[in-house]
């Protein structure tokens, strides 16, 4: 079960990922939480996300505030943060709004101060969800099998064992192991594809022979172990593509004519119930950066 995050950390959490995103400067680090000290008291103060660049010749801070309220942020929270920026020595300050975004007058007050104001909506027009819409690979695993190789005389019948390091071994010939699963991927990439249809479905095959570590061990009715010389893995499996719903919200800067910065499409799979976050920055080219984050990590 994930933990519980405290009132606006999941905004904090998604800011930091776009400006993650954003950010295109091998010099440069995107912190959240992050702590500064307070030059006037000396103690460290809160900052919800923190960009460093590193100069030669200097370090150049820019601090974000993220607030996720029920109403429009105002003159006061602009005038406190920017109180708390000139005394951590912050550069450049910035705040992010969720939903309600700044009142006429805060936004006044924060394009006086130099602080840029910036709000993450859930975007409205349908463009965007055709845009960007989510779709899914999946691939389900019908058939699997495992055929081991080794040298020497053994009696029936005989098992396959995973030693780790502890001494504690796990039985990998069961037909419940996760073992071969979990390799999977890496047989999909270098294993031989094939496919065929049946009722209409297509379905791949796919197998391969791995050199197994020491780890792996056979063991038989007497007790005795062996070493595998290899192990051939076998998999039957269909795919299904799929489109996902997704909320997609837009990063938008608000003193540019609502110029969108980035994208960012929550979507549920509908096989693990992981939520995933897919954050999408087009670049002038017409290139797009994606950065894909999930909500438990």
């Amino acid at each position: 079960m994930a933990k519980k995050l405290k009132p606006g950390r999941e905004l904090e959490r998604l800011v930091a990922a776009i400006e993650s995103c954003l950010v295109d400067d091998q010099n440069a680090t995107v912190e959240s939480p992050a702590y500064l000290r307070d030059k006037l008291s000396g103690g460290q103060r809160e900052f919800d996300v923190l960009i460093s660049y590193k100069s030669p010749l200097r370090e150049i801070t820019t601090a974000i505030e993220c607030r996720d309220y029920r109403r429009a942020v105002d003159v006061s929270k602009i005038e406190a943060f920017r109180s708390k920026c000139n005394d951590c020595g912050v550069d450049k300050g910035v705040m992010a709004a969720a939903r309600f975004g700044f009142t006429k007058q805060a936004k006044q007050k924060a394009q006086h101060y130099g602080i840029d104001c910036l709000t993450v909506n859930e975007a409205i027009d349908e463009n965007w969800r055709y845009r960007y819409s989510v779709t899914s690979l999946n691939r389900q695993v019908v058939e699997r099998s495992m055929y081991v190789e080794f040298e020497g005389r053994f009696q029936e019948p005989i098992s396959v064992w995973e030693e780790l390091p502890t001494g504690q071994r796990t039985e990998i010939s069961k037909r419940d192991s996760r073992w071969s699963l979990e390799r999977f991927g890496e047989i999909h990439q270098s294993g031989e594809l094939k496919s065929q249809d049946a009722d209409g479905v297509t379905r791949y095959e796919v197998h391969a022979k791995m050199t197994p570590t020491e780890c792996i061990k056979i063991i038989d009715a007497s007790g005795t172990s062996f070493t595998p010389t290899s192990v051939v893995l076998r998999f039957v499996y269909i795919e299904t593509i799929t489109e996902l719903p997704s909320v997609v919200q837009t990063y938008v800067d608000t003193a540019s004519s609502q110029s969108v910065l980035a994208t960012v499409a929550t979507h549920k799979s509908e096989y693990s119930g992981l939520v995933k976050q897919i954050v999408l920055v087009e670049n002038q080219d017409g290139t797009v950066k994606t950065k894909v984050r999930t909500l438990d990590d």
